[in-house]
């Protein structure tokens, strides 16, 4: 089953926590000229901020836009300060990035393992339709 962008967002919103063990959700559509807006904002269980980007489809342009909003982030981190002063977040780690996708090419795979920073952490989401409605799976993809 797929999902446009609109439909997806709440639903990962809704279940960001399973992303990861330990991971908060603290904001969503941030904007980040010129990488357009991050589509969550995230603290993981070590308080690291960390930047959750996604699509609804195979999007080869996933890894360059989440690496770019990794680097806005990191020369904005003023900003950040200020705008999230109420979570305790380790600003001494380097801001982590997870991208979420159904699926995720073999090209795509292949350059980010030359990717040394930011770690990335691959997520595939697979929707399930039931009589209660909509769930999520999400399988944590580790690297080749």
């Amino acid at each position: 089953m797929s999902l446009t962008r609109d439909q997806f967002a709440p639903l990962l919103k809704r279940f960001s926590s399973a992303l990861e063990e330990g991971l908060t959700s603290i904001d969503s559509e941030i904007a980040c000229p010129p990488y357009g807006q991050i589509d969550l904002l995230g603290l993981s269980r070590s308080n690291q901020l960390t930047i959750i980007d996604f699509t609804t489809n195979a999007d080869e342009g996933l890894l360059i836009r989440g690496i770019g909003q990794v680097d806005w982030v990191t020369r904005n981190m003023q900003i950040i300060r200020r705008l999230y002063p109420s979570y305790t977040i380790d600003y001494s780690l380097p801001v982590a990035l997870m991208l979420v996708a159904p699926q995720f090419s073999p090209a795509l795979r292949s350059v980010a393992r030359q990717v040394l920073r930011p770690t990335i952490k691959w997520v595939k989401y697979y929707v399930l339709e039931s009589s209660v409605g909509l769930g999520m799976f999400f399988e944590r993809i580790e690297g080749e």
